[in-house]
């Protein structure tokens, strides 16, 4: 099952409506050099995850028609990962960009077909804490994925090893380790015609 998050003139936004399958964020925790530049493994571009979603499960979970309608989505990681709720004691929740994010800021943008939804998302998508509430499948549950978690592609603020995902509680988001299990809940934009 899928939600219908938003809809445009000739695509909507689906994000799954339940934990799908447990993964790893990366499958290593330790930074890397790659063209000179040092990747964090809490960096969506090159985690494991991504690699997972983009072919593994797109090529296994739709078929040729299905996948001529998933659009090839632009993300924006680089502001993704310096959001906060302001009075997080009390409503209304404001969210901010914090640019202090260094994991954030020194990520590329990407374009994926298959995607996890990111924190600014979650706050542009979700009015309640309780909607973030996501059932596992017994398949995800079988493959590690504890009730309830799940993953965001934005990284943590204060680790470099570590991922955001998001809770039901006054602070709306937690971090924990790359090296997972986490959730997964897939988003993804469709063509209409």
């Amino acid at each position: 099952k899928w939600d219908v998050i938003s809809k445009s003139n000739d695509k909507i936004l689906l994000v799954s409506s339940v934990i799908i399958d447990s993964q790893e964020f990366n499958t290593s925790d330790l930074p890397r050099e790659i063209g000179g530049k040092t990747i964090y493994s809490n960096n969506w571009e090159y985690s494991s995850i991504r690699n997972w979603l983009n072919y593994n499960f797109y090529n296994i979970a739709f078929d040729s028609i299905q996948q001529k309608r998933i659009q090839n989505s632009f993300l924006d990681n680089k502001t993704t990962g310096g959001i906060y709720r302001k009075n997080i004691s009390h409503a209304p929740y404001e969210p901010y960009y914090d640019p202090t994010n260094k994991y954030a800021s020194c990520q590329n943008n990407t374009e994926d077909n298959i995607f996890l939804l990111s924190r600014k998302d979650i706050y542009d998508i979700y009015d309640d804490n309780n909607d973030l509430i996501k059932e596992a499948t017994d398949y995800a549950l079988i493959q590690g994925s504890e009730q309830g978690g799940w993953a965001l592609r934005s990284p943590c603020l204060y680790e470099h090893n570590f991922m955001a995902f998001p809770t039901t509680g006054l602070s709306s988001w937690r971090a924990g380790k790359v090296l997972g299990p986490w959730g997964v809940v897939p988003a993804m934009e469709i063509a209409l015609f």
